[in-house]
């Protein structure tokens, strides 16, 4: 809400949705889907914020039934205009990454439900946007840190265990921007 108030307020902003593959190092790739709110204070400068939902991971060993990762970004954007209605842009900036129980099968065939440590990441980015005055397409590369570090097992012990996860990796984005 206080976004959506100061992109009102804003020289320029945008709303946009957008979809990509990311590629996890320990999770295999991903599908996400996610939204972002652009608002713009000064010309080259502005601050953005994205939601996202990944999932469909393909860690065969042990087998991921139900991973989901939903994360919530904010960020600051540098945009270097390169014609009326196109731009190139990159930036940065953290997030919160909140990552349900799911269950996973082992090779023995037995099945326990496991919960990865909701936690902060960061990221940063580069992309291009073109179109018309209020409607653009872009596409961005973006690179996620993300290392949760606390899994609950239950169903063997239910305990706590330190873990060295990694979802961090490249991410590409491609989508629909519209502008005012």
């Amino acid at each position: 809400m206080a976004l959506l108030l100061l992109a009102v307020s804003a020289r320029a902003g945008g709303i946009g949705a957008f979809t990509g593959k990311l590629a996890s190092a320990d999770f295999g790739d991903a599908t996400t889907y996610g939204v972002k709110m652009e608002a713009s204070f000064f010309k080259i400068i502005g601050l953005e914020i994205r939601g996202s939902y990944t999932k469909n991971f393909d860690l065969d060993k042990p087998l991921l039934e139900d991973f989901e990762l939903f994360s919530a970004e904010a960020g600051l954007l540098l945009r270097l205009p390169i014609g009326p209605f196109i731009s190139m842009y990159g930036g940065g900036g953290g997030g919160y990454h909140i990552m349900p129980e799911f269950d996973i099968h082992r090779a023995d065939g037995s099945t326990f439900t496991s919960h990865i440590s909701d936690t902060p990441g960061a990221y940063g980015l580069a992309g291009i946007e073109a179109g018309v005055a209020n409607f653009r397409v872009f596409a961005e590369v973006k690179y996620l840190s993300l290392k949760p570090d606390t899994v609950r097992f239950k169903g063997e012990s239910d305990r706590l265990t330190k873990i060295e996860t990694d979802l961090s990796g490249p991410a590409v984005h491609v989508g629909l921007l519209i502008r005012w």
